[in-house]
């Protein structure tokens, strides 16, 4: 008795091949990874950004008030700030005039020449006695 066998080597070759699955490559991450760096940044880059002086804030703001006055009197002739305006420590805000103190200064100049008179005088008559 003769047996064929069926052929069994053209069925196999009917059959689909089995897929093979692709393999994850780690030399592809470094592109990928400077790809998302870059759109980062320049997302970054073109975003606004706040000015770094400027504080924006809400609410009230409330000043003390301040007196200030002068160690003489006399009369305003230069006002030099306007009410509402920022000044600094030590800004002239007023001038004033006064002709009271160059009087005052006149007459201690006197005060002292006269003084000076009289010690030479004094001085004069203890050597004649």
């Amino acid at each position: 008795m003769s047996q064929t066998l069926p052929k069994s080597t053209d069925s196999l070759q009917d059959l689909p091949k089995p897929q093979s699955r692709r393999k994850f490559k780690p030399v592809l991450l470094i592109p990928i990874g400077l790809a998302i760096s870059g759109l980062g940044y320049a997302t970054w880059q073109f975003l606004p950004k706040p000015e770094a002086t400027t504080l924006r804030l809400s609410g009230r703001i409330e000043a003390d008030e301040t007196d200030i006055g002068a160690k003489t009197g006399g009369r305003v002739s230069t006002i030099a700030v306007r009410e509402g305006d920022q000044v600094q420590k030590g800004q002239v805000v007023a001038e004033i005039t006064d002709e009271e103190v160059p009087e005052q200064l006149r007459a201690a100049t006197a005060d002292i020449q006269s003084a000076r008179q009289e010690e030479e005088q004094a001085k004069q008559d203890v050597a004649v006695a």
